[in-house]
């Protein structure tokens, strides 16, 4: 029987890319209503005509760089799949021509682009070799989902994200 050996591996080589998709429109809102008024009754065909931003993050285990002599957080990039347009028509809660932050369909092509262009060069520049967000805030437009996707991202703190990669360790 040959013998095992078990090998410890620090993961400060590996990157992890993810994506994620958030709803504009929470299946699951409370409602504070009076004795005598009804539940408000919400219909919807399909969970795919609602509205949703994907978004790709980045992350690595933190480390100290001693050359630099402060702590890296792990923290790699955070990128929405949206885009800036121009409002075609007028309404009541906007001017023709304003700008707005609408979600992009995204396929193979998006995400390789988003890599290549984003991610890649992120990681170079980082390194020197390298859903509770729902539950918690309230989304009614992309812009809204994008600012609290960002502001999550940013309160993400390196203890909790070197947490994880231990976590991926002991399991692996």
């Amino acid at each position: 029987m040959p013998e095992m050996t078990l090998r410890f591996h620090d993961f400060y080589d590996y990157v992890h890319i993810d994506a994620k998709w958030f709803f504009i429109d929470v299946e699951r809102k409370q409602f504070y209503i009076t004795h005598n008024e009804k539940v408000p009754q919400r219909a919807f065909r399909s969970k795919r005509h609602l509205l949703k931003v994907m978004f790709l993050v980045a992350v690595a285990r933190s480390r100290y760089s001693s050359s630099k002599n402060q702590w890296f957080n792990g923290k790699i990039g955070l990128w929405p799949f949206v885009q800036a347009r121009e409002a075609q028509h007028k309404s009541k809660l906007r001017a023709r021509g304003t700008l707005l932050t609408v979600p992009v369909s995204v396929t193979r092509e998006q995400v390789r682009r988003k890599l290549v262009d984003d991610v890649i060069p992120s990681i170079g520049r980082v390194l020197p070799a390298l859903q509770t967000l729902q539950q918690t805030r309230r989304m009614n437009t992309v812009t809204s989902i994008v600012e609290d996707a960002e502001g999550a991202y940013k309160e993400l703190r390196r203890k909790t994200l070197d947490i994880t990669f231990l976590t991926l360790m002991s399991v692996i």
